[in-house]
């Protein structure tokens, strides 16, 4: 299958991830284009396309582009879809994102130690 846009993003990051994901529930084909964090999206042409730099975002051929992808393409083609992707969607951001940036955070120094009271 042909892929249905272009995403630019961290695969380390937790949206971009999401976008990945609800593509693939849905069966759909994103070409990710080649990013470095600092490099690619301060370059003159990125910024020409896309001009506060900042990521994950896509670009599709039917709506130009976007944040987070076009929104007819990532939603499912019914009710019972959509809701599954809502689902998957808020699941991830809310149950699974919190805890595990938290702990992130603390193994690779981006929050301080625990100090009990």
């Amino acid at each position: 299958m042909a892929p249905i846009g272009t995403v630019w993003g961290d695969t380390c990051q937790r949206q971009t991830k999401v976008i990945l994901n609800i593509a693939a529930l849905n069966g759909l084909d994103l070409q990710q284009a080649p990013f470095e964090f600092g490099v690619t999206n301060k370059s003159p042409e990125f910024l020409s396309k896309f001009p506060y730099g900042k990521i994950p975002l896509s670009r599709t051929p039917r709506d130009g582009m976007s944040v987070i992808g076009g929104k007819s393409d990532f939603l499912g083609s019914n009710a019972k879809e959509t809701a599954l992707v809502d689902q998957w969607t808020h699941f991830a951001e809310h149950e699974l994102g919190g805890p595990v940036f938290g702990i992130l955070g603390l193994v690779y120094g981006f929050t301080g130690p625990f100090i009990a009271r």
